[in-house]
C-alpha cells in the first residue's frame, strides 16, 4: 500500500524484496530488488542509502530468509544505541 503512494521510493522496493525472498517468492523479490536499483540512482537517494548502511544490502542483495534476517539484525545494530553517528 506504501508503495503505491511513492512508486518511485527505493526504501518502498528494497523492503518489499526483502518480504518475498522470506515468503520464497523470488520473482517478485527480483522485480522489487531492480526497481529498487533503478530508483536509488539519484545523488539523493545514493546519499541516503549510504548514510543507512544500505548500499551494501542493495548491491549484495539477500537470496535466502536467513540473509534476509542477518540483513535485518545488522541494521538494529547500525540505527540502536551508538551503532548510528548521523
Amino acid at each position: 500500500m506504501a508503495q503505491s503512494a511513492y512508486p518511485t521510493n527505493p526504501y518502498m522496493s528494497l523492503y518489499l524484496a526483502m518480504a518475498y525472498v522470506i515468503e520464497g517468492n523470488q520473482k517478485m523479490a527480483d522485480e522489487h530488488i531492480q526497481k529498487a536499483v533503478t530508483h536509488h540512482q539519484t545523488d539523493y537517494w545514493t546519499e541516503r542509502f549510504a548514510a543507512f548502511g544500505l548500499l551494501d544490502d542493495l548491491q549484495n542483495f539477500p537470496t535466502s530468509s536467513e540473509e534476509v534476517y542477518q540483513t535485518m539484525e545488522r541494521l538494529q545494530e547500525l540505527t540502536t544505541s551508538e551503532g548510528r553517528k548521523t
